[in-house]
C-alpha cells in the first residue's frame, strides 16, 4: 500500500477560502443586479407617473382653451348678432306658409348618459396616482426620512 504525503491529506484552506469567497461574491452580484434592476423599474415607473400628470395637466389647459372658443363661437353666432347682418343683408324671417314640415319614421332608441363629475370634485389630480407613479425610490426614502428636496 502506498502511504499518503502530509501534503495530500491536509486540507487545502486556500481553495475553500476562494469556494467561499466566490458563493458569496456570487450571491452579492445577484443582489445588485436584482436592485439595479428594481431601481430601473422604478425610475421609468416615476417618470411615466410625470408624464401622465403633464398630460392631465395639458389636457385640462386644452379643454379650457376650447370651452373659451367654443363660447366665443357661440357669442358671434348669437341670434342678436347675426339678426342685423342678415337684415342688412336682405333676408327676412320665414312665413308660416314658407316653412315646410317633413315626417320620418324613426323608432325611439333608448339613449342613456351619464355625465362625468364636474372638475372642481377633482381638487389634485396627483392624488389620484399612486407614489410608485409619481416618485422614485431614492425619493421616496427622502420623503419617508423628512429630507426635503433642493429643486
Amino acid at each position: 500500500m502506498r502511504e499518503l504525503s502530509i501534503e495530500a491529506t491536509r486540507p487545502n484552506y486556500l481553495s475553500e477560502i476562494f469556494r467561499s469567497t466566490g458563493s458569496g461574491m456570487l450571491w452579492l452580484m445577484i443582489l445588485l443586479v436584482m436592485g439595479g434592476l428594481y431601481l430601473a423599474v422604478s425610475a421609468k415607473t416615476a417618470q411615466f407617473g410625470r408624464d401622465v400628470i403633464g398630460i392631465t395637466e395639458d389636457v385640462r389647459q386644452k379643454t379650457f382653451i376650447r370651452n373659451e372658443k367654443a363660447s366665443h363661437f357661440a357669442e358671434i353666432t348669437s341670434p342678436t348678432v347675426l339678426r342685423p347682418i342678415a337684415e342688412s343683408k336682405g333676408y327676412h324671417d320665414a312665413g308660416l306658409d314658407e316653412i315646410v314640415y317633413t315626417y320620418a319614421d324613426i323608432p325611439s332608441a333608448k339613449i342613456t348618459f351619464t355625465a362625468p363629475p364636474p372638475d372642481t370634485l377633482v381638487r389634485d389630480r396627483n392624488q389620484l396616482l399612486s407614489p410608485a407613479y409619481t416618485e422614485t425610490l431614492i425619493d421616496g426614502f427622502r420623503r419617508w426620512l423628512g429630507v426635503e428636496e433642493v429643486e
